[in-house]
C-alpha cells in the first residue's frame, strides 16, 4: 500500500495540492479550471502543464497586484531550483495560450523593473464544469507529485528497447507531444472525451493496463521514495494501490491474464530481461521467459490464455522478430520471419478475437509502420505506414481498429487506424502527452500514461584533471535538444520547442541571446551540423512527412532544401573542406552513406561511399573516414583517398573496432580532430570513452549525469562535451470513461 505522509509542510509543497481547493473562475473571456489544468474560451480549449497553471493561478489570485519576479519564482517553483528565464518563458507561454499581446496586453502586463500583474477581470463561475473532478481521500492527498525526478538508466533502456528508429529522433519527437486537435474525427465516434487523473503520486507511474472487466488498473511506479520501479494494482475509485513486486529489478509493463487473476510483467536486472508471472493478490512470482538480448517493447497475452507473443533479437547483429511462448510448457517458436535490413518488429498485441496480432515495424530512419500477422503465423501485411515514434499500441474493444499514440501528419496525438483499410482518424481524447493507451476488453474505459518532461543542454569538461561537475548551458521550461558547437567555438545550434514547435535555434556558447532560425510550425527539426567555415547549418526536417535535408545560412537566415533524390535521408557530417555533405540514405531497404557535392547541380553530385548498411560517418583530421552500421556493433573506417576509388560501392571494409564495449547504439559516437569518442554504460552511468587510433588506447574522459539523448557534441579542441539532460520527468495515469 502507499504509505501516507505525515509531513504537513511537504504536503503543501507540491503544486497539485496547492490548487486542490481552487474553484474554477472566469478570467476575461477565459474559463480557468485549476484542478483540471485547463482553460477554455471562444478560441478553444488548452491543457496547461501544472507549473503554468500554478503561475496563472498565482497571478490571478490578486488581479491588479504587481508580483515581483522573485515572488513568483519562490511561490511557483518552490520545489525546484530554476533561473529567471524559466519564469520569462512561462509568462510568454501563458500569453500565447491566452491570445494576449505583450505590447497591448489584455491579460498579463509587464511592469518595468517591477514584475507582472493580471489586468483582466476575475469573476466566479456560478456552475461547476461539466466533467467530474476526481475526489480523493486524505491518504491520496498526502502522496503529492515530485517535480524533479530522473528515470534510471535501466528503465530508459527498457523504454527504448533497442529500437534504432527511436534512437535517431525519438527524443526530439517526444518534444512535440502536445495536443493540437489535428486530424479528422470518425463520424461514429462520440466525444471529445475528458480524461481525469487516476494517480498523482510522487515519482513516475508508467505502462498502465486495465483489467479485462475494467475495474482494476495495473501499472509500474517508482514508489514513494522514487527509488525503484515495481508493479502495483489499483482498484478504480480507491486511493491506494497494492504493491505486487519488491525486488531490485526494474519491473514494468504489466499484462493481464484473460481471466483477470494473474499479471505477467517485464523484469529487468540489467543483463537481458525476463517475463514473470504473479497473482493479482500478491505472492511469489515465477519466470516464464528469459530474453538474454532484451525485449522489443511490450508483449501480449492471447485471449484464450495459452500463449504470449513478444519480440526479441536472435543475435547481437539481428533485428527484433516476433515469437510465441506457450504459457504452460514454456515452448517458444518464431512467429515472423526476419524483417528486411534496417527494420525491426516491436510491441505485438493480440486482437480481441485472438486471430490476429498487430505490431510496429520500425525503420532505421525513425519511421514506424503498423502491421498485422495471423496469430498462427503466415504472411504479414502493412496496415498503415508513415507514423513516427508510436508510444503504445492497443486494439479497440470491437477489434475493428487499432489505437496508438504517435506523431502523424505533423501532430502528436491519439489515433485510430482501421485494421482493414488503414484509414487514420483522430481519437478525440482531450489530453496531451498521451502514451501507452490501454483499453478494457469488457468495459468502456481507457487509461493512459500522462507524460511530461523538461530537457536542458549541459556541458562537461574532458580535460585533465577532470572538472568536478557538469553545468547547465541552455535552460528553459521546454525541450532543448541536440546541441552542435560552431567551428569557432562561439555559438551553439540546437533544437527546441520554446516557440511551440520543434525548430532550429542558435545561441551563444553560454546559452545567452538565443534566437530562432526555422519556423516550419509542423513536423520536427533534428540533427543540426555546422559547415567548417561556420556560415551554414545543415539539418533534417520533415514538414512534408519524409525526412529531407535543409541548409540554413547562419547570419543571413536564408533557407534551402537539398534534393538528394532519396525519400528518406539524414545529415551525417560535412567534409573538412566544406564542399561535400555526407548523408545517410535508404535505398531498396538498405541504408548507406553517400557524398553530396554542394557545388554540383547534376545527378552525379550524389556518390555512394559504403558497400552495405552504413548509417553514420565522420571525417577525421588524420585523413580517415569512420562509419557505423545499423544493428551491428563496432566501427568501420577507410582512408579519405579510398573514398574516391571507382569501385568504392563494391568495397567491403574490414571492421576497425569490432568489439566496442557496451556501445549504446550506432548514433552514440563522434569524431573530434583525430580521436574517436563514444558512449558506454558503466555502473557509474553513461560514460564518454576516448579512443586513440594510433595507440589503440581507450580512456574514460567523463561521466554524463542525467544523460538522456542519443547524441553528443564536442568543441573544436575536444575540451568540452555538450549533452542533453532530463531535468524533470513526471508520469501519472489518466482515466477516460465511456470510451469506445
Amino acid at each position: 500500500m502507499v504509505p501516507p505522509s505525515d509531513n504537513t509542510n511537504d504536503r503543501n509543497k507540491f503544486h497539485p495540492n496547492r490548487r486542490e481547493n481552487e474553484e474554477p473562475f472566469l478570467l476575461g473571456e477565459w474559463r480557468v479550471y485549476p484542478q483540471l489544468n485547463r482553460i477554455s474560451g471562444v478560441a478553444g480549449t488548452h491543457l496547461l502543464e501544472p507549473k503554468l497553471m500554478d503561475l496563472l493561478v498565482e497571478l490571478a489570485s490578486k488581479p491588479g497586484r504587481v508580483f515581483s519576479r522573485n515572488e513568483l519564482l519562490e511561490s511557483v517553483w518552490d520545489d525546484v531550483v530554476v533561473g529567471e528565464e524559466v519564469l520569462t518563458r512561462g509568462i510568454s507561454e501563458l500569453r500565447r495560450l491566452l491570445a494576449d499581446d505583450s505590447r497591448v496586453p489584455r491579460y498579463i502586463e509587464t511592469i518595468r523593473k517591477g514584475g507582472y500583474r493580471i489586468i483582466a477581470e476575475r469573476r466566479a463561475i456560478s456552475h461547476a464544469p461539466p466533467e467530474p473532478v476526481q475526489q480523493r481521500d486524505d491518504s491520496e492527498k498526502k502522496t503529492g507529485i515530485k517535480t524533479a525526478t530522473l528515470v534510471s538508466s535501466r528503465f530508459r533502456r527498457i523504454l527504448t528497447w533497442t529500437t534504432l528508429g527511436i534512437g535517431i529522433i525519438g527524443a526530439a519527437i517526444l518534444a512535440l507531444s502536445y495536443y493540437r486537435g489535428g486530424g479528422s474525427r470518425s463520424a461514429e465516434e462520440a466525444g471529445p472525451w475528458q480524461p481525469r487523473p487516476l494517480t498523482s503520486y510522487v515519482g513516475n507511474e508508467v505502462t498502465p493496463a486495465l483489467s479485462p472487466d475494467g475495474r482494476l488498473v495495473a501499472f509500474s511506479w517508482s514508489g514513494s521514495e522514487d527509488d525503484n520501479y515495481d508493479i502495483y494494482v489499483l482498484q478504480i475509485g480507491d486511493a491506494s494501490p497494492l504493491r505486487l513486486t519488491e525486488d531490485p529489478a526494474v519491473d514494468i509493463h504489466p499484462v493481464w491474464s484473460p481471466d483477470g487473476m494473474r499479471l505477467a510483467y517485464i523484469s529487468d536486472k540489467g543483463a537481458g530481461a525476463e517475463i514473470r508471472l504473479i497473482s493479482v493478490l500478491g505472492g511469489t512470482s515465477r519466470r516464464l521467459l528469459y530474453a538474454p538480448l532484451g525485449l522489443g517493447g511490450g508483449f501480449s497475452w492471447s485471449p484464450d490464455g495459452t500463449s504470449i507473443v513478444y519480440a526479441t533479437r536472435a543475435s547481437d547483429d539481428s533485428a527484433n522478430c516476433l515469437y510465441l511462448l506457450d504459457v504452460e510448457t514454456g515452448e517458444k517458436r518464431a512467429l515472423s520471419t526476419t524483417p528486411p535490413s534496417g527494420r525491426g518488429d516491436i510491441e505485438p498485441e493480440f486482437s480481441p478475437d485472438g486471430l490476429k496480432i498487430a505490431f510496429i515495424r520500425c525503420h532505421t530512419s525513425g519511421i514506424q509502420d503498423l502491421w498485422l500477422i495471423p496469430a498462427q503465423g503466415g504472411n504479414a501485411r502493412c496496415v498503415r505506414a508513415g507514423f513516427i515514434h508510436v508510444v503504445g499500441l492497443d486494439w479497440t474493444r470491437s477489434g475493428r481498429e487499432l489505437l496508438c499514440s504517435a506523431l502523424y501528419n505533423g501532430s502528436f496525438s491519439l489515433w485510430r487506424v482501421d485494421a482493414e483499410s488503414g484509414e487514420v482518424s483522430w481519437s478525440s481524447v482531450l489530453g496531451e502527452w498521451i502514451h501507452t493507451p490501454s483499453v478494457a476488453r469488457g468495459a468502456d474505459r481507457l487509461v493512459y500514461h500522462y507524460y511530461r518532461s523538461e530537457r536542458n543542454i549541459w556541458r562537461v569538461g574532458l580535460t585533465e584533471p577532470r572538472d568536478p561537475e557538469a553545468e547547465p548551458v541552455v535552460v528553459s521550461s521546454h525541450w532543448d535538444d541536440e546541441p552542435a558547437v560552431s567551428p569557432d567555438g562561439r555559438h551553439l545550434a540546437f533544437t527546441s520547442t520554446r516557440s511551440g514547435t520543434l525548430e532550429l535555434w542558435v545561441s551563444r556558447l553560454d546559452g545567452s541571446t538565443p534566437y530562432q532560425i526555422t519556423d516550419f510550425k509542423e513536423g520536427l527539426v533534428v540533427r543540426p551540423s555546422w559547415s567548417p567555415d561556420g556560415n551554414y547549418i545543415a539539418f533534417n526536417a520533415n514538414p512534408g512527412g519524409q525526412q529531407e535535408i535543409y541548409i540554413a545560412e547562419f547570419e543571413g537566415g536564408s533557407l534551402r532544401r537539398l534534393d538528394s533524390g532519396f525519400e528518406n535521408t539524414f545529415v551525417s557530417d560535412w567534409s573538412n573542406n566544406g564542399r561535400w555533405l555526407y548523408i545517410s540514405a535508404e535505398q531498396a531497404g538498405r541504408w548507406n552513406i553517400w557524398r553530396l557535392d554542394l557545388e554540383s547541380p547534376s545527378d552525379s553530385a550524389v556518390v555512394q561511399l559504403s558497400a552495405r548498411n552504413a548509417i553514420r560517418g565522420y571525417e577525421s583530421a588524420g585523413g580517415y573516414f569512420y562509419y557505423s552500421r545499423p544493428y551491428q556493433a563496432g566501427l568501420w573506417r577507410c582512408t579519405l583517398a579510398q573514398l574516391d576509388g571507382q569501385d568504392r560501392p563494391d568495397t567491403e571494409d574490414p571492421p576497425w573496432l569490432p568489439d566496442l564495449p557496451s556501445i549504446e547504439n550506432w548514433n552514440a559516437w563522434g569524431v573530434c580532430q583525430d580521436r574517436v569518442f563514444f558512449l558506454v554504460t558503466t555502473e557509474q552511468g553513461t560514460t564518454i570513452l576516448q579512443h586513440d587510433p594510433d595507440s589503440g588506447r581507450q580512456t574514460e574522459r567523463a561521466i554524463l549525469p542525467g544523460f538522456s539523448s542519443a547524441t553528443i557534441t564536442l568543441d573544436q579542441h575536444c575540451r568540452n562535451c555538450y549533452f542533453v539532460r532530463t531535468e524533470r520527468e513526471l508520469g501519472d495515469i489518466m482515466l477516460v470513461e465511456g470510451f469506445e
